[in-house]
């Protein structure tokens, strides 16, 4: 119900979920796109593996964040 939504809604908790959630995209995704301009500059076949490495990216970074809220007790 949505009474009940709002008398449990924290909203220090959001806030502090949303600045670890971008502190960790503007980190993790600097990281991503470093990557993949090597990947896409230095490799014979970069279409494929630049596209290989985004998909790997995507599942990790999920890895990674749910880590993190384990760990911050977010």
């Amino acid at each position: 119900k949505l009474t009940d939504f709002i008398k449990n809604f924290n909203s220090k908790s959001l806030l502090k979920n949303i600045i670890i959630f971008s502190i960790f995209r503007a980190i993790y995704g600097a990281f991503v796109l470093l990557f993949a301009y090597r990947i896409t500059f230095f490799t014979d076949n970069n279409y494929f593996y630049g596209g290989l490495f985004f998909i790997v990216s995507m599942y990790l970074s999920r890895k990674i964040f749910k880590y993190i809220k384990i760990r911050f007790n977010l």
